[in-house]
């Protein structure tokens, strides 16, 4: 769980869950969880998953938090378990292994269009395209041990009171790699783009477009936007906001708009066939 408390601070929860699917009761059992791509061999080919009823499991926890302790071997990172646990058969356990209350996080608001989706030939149209919500936090920030691939939920926390925002997967990282919640799209920040002209012949081609960033908020934001090209050859000609070359067939603009404002940005390219 992660819970925003401001625009850069939040609150940080992580769980781990032994659930014991067997008719079988575990007193006293030594365990130690593995972060990692664990391969299980299987002599009846590939298994298929189960389903399961969480109603007809006894579902056993508390908020305590019971530390692993960590460590890894050349593949693996071990979260050893300091107590030996009881599990009752069809039963579940829950613990918090790790909470961090002044966690920093960077809010990227980013939106991808594409020229290379138009036709050879395609008359001036336009579109509304969503702006999406990226969290960035730095994974050695939350702890100094591997973070184990999963789900993040999102709130915000405000009074006491928690407001769900979304939802975010994050793969297996550690020290200064960046965990990338992707929560879904915001309502306050809108973008229209307007494709002018986009002609394209055996030689030859040229594109002209429009963008309009309207800012809702009560607050300026900045906006990644990165344009895909369809051929590696494009050159943007004309344009008064400065962009970054991502590679042969992206270009990454930054767009920076005032609270209740609205900007507009246009360019033109144009591509030479050898």
């Amino acid at each position: 769980n992660l819970y925003l408390t401001s625009e850069k601070t939040s609150e940080f929860e992580g769980w781990y869950s032994i659930r014991n699917d067997n008719s079988l009761d575990y007193k006293d059992a030594d365990v130690t969880l593995a972060s990692g791509a664990v391969n299980f061999e299987s002599s009846g080919g590939t298994p298929k998953p189960k389903s399961h009823r969480t109603t007809a499991m006894a579902f056993s926890g508390d908020s305590q938090s019971m530390q692993p302790e960590t460590n890894h071997t050349e593949e693996y990172f071990l979260f050893h378990l300091p107590e030996k646990i009881t599990l009752a058969q069809k039963s579940q356990i829950r613990h918090k292994f790790v909470t961090e209350n002044k966690l920093s996080y960077k809010t990227v608001y980013h939106i991808s269009h594409s020229l290379s989706r138009f036709r050879r030939n395609t008359p001036a149209q336009t579109n509304e395209i969503p702006v999406l919500v990226r969290l960035k936090l730095i994974a050695k920030d939350v702890g100094n041990f591997q973070i184990p691939a999963g789900t993040f939920k999102v709130y915000e926390k405000e009074n006491g009171s928690l407001t769900y925002i979304g939802s975010g997967s994050s793969g297996i990282v550690e020290d200064d790699d960046i965990i990338k919640l992707e929560i879904g799209k915001t309502q306050d920040i809108l973008c229209t783009f307007t494709i002018k002209g986009y002609k394209i012949n055996k030689d030859s081609g040229e594109a002209e477009l429009n963008a309009v960033f309207d800012n809702r908020k009560d607050k300026p934001v900045s906006i990644e936007w990165i344009e895909q090209f369809s051929d590696g050859r494009w050159e943007i000609t004309n344009t008064k906001i400065k962009y970054e070359q991502l590679d042969a067939y992206r270009a990454l603009f930054t767009v920076e708009v005032s609270a209740h404002s609205k900007k507009e940005i246009s360019f033109k390219a144009k591509i030479e066939k050898e």
